[in-house]
């Protein structure tokens, strides 16, 4: 079923298919499992909508903490890994092979930190990965509904902070 809804998306114009696979988590399920029945299921998909468009973006988004079972990152062949704020990002540079990775603020944080605690967060996740350019600055999972618009204000006004001292030191 994920696998016909995927590619009619892409068939109808899709850009990108995201798989939201809590399931994944190696809080949920061991290493053992997750490669004997979730991996090549999630290739799979990934595959056939790369037969109908090469551009077509693919994204995997994992929850919880993937310590234990980073193969995870580069058993699916997506081009893009959301990781959970459980998971240090220092280690998913280390580790994250070709894929591009996104994460991974505390998404609660959205909702009952301050704007000071996503702007500190957000520019210390920038400081982790400023070598690398295989980043994306986002929430370690979604960013939940009722956020405070301040707290997302905020995660960009971090990006913008980010860019224009890089801009100042050209």
């Amino acid at each position: 079923v994920s696998s016909t809804f995927a590619k009619a998306l892409v068939r109808e114009g899709a850009d990108g298919i995201i798989i939201f696979d809590p399931a994944a988590s190696p809080s949920v399920m061991p290493e053992k499992l997750f490669n004997q029945f979730e991996a090549e299921l999630v290739k799979i998909i990934f595959s056939a909508v790369k037969d109908i468009n090469q551009d077509v973006l693919t994204w995997y988004s994992v929850a919880g903490p993937l310590q234990n079972n980073l193969s995870i990152i580069t058993s699916v062949s997506a081009e893009i890994t959301t990781v959970d704020y459980p998971t240090p990002m220092k280690t998913m540079i280390d580790y994250m092979g070709y894929t591009v990775v996104n994460g991974n603020i505390k998404p609660g944080m959205f909702l009952e930190g301050s704007e000071d605690d996503i702007y500190r967060e957000a520019r210390e996740l920038l400081k982790t990965t400023e070598e690398t350019k295989r980043f994306i600055l986002g929430s370690g999972c979604e960013i939940p509904l009722f956020s405070k618009k301040e707290n997302i204000k905020a995660l960009f006004l971090a990006v913008m902070d980010e860019h224009h001292e890089k801009d100042n030191l050209s």
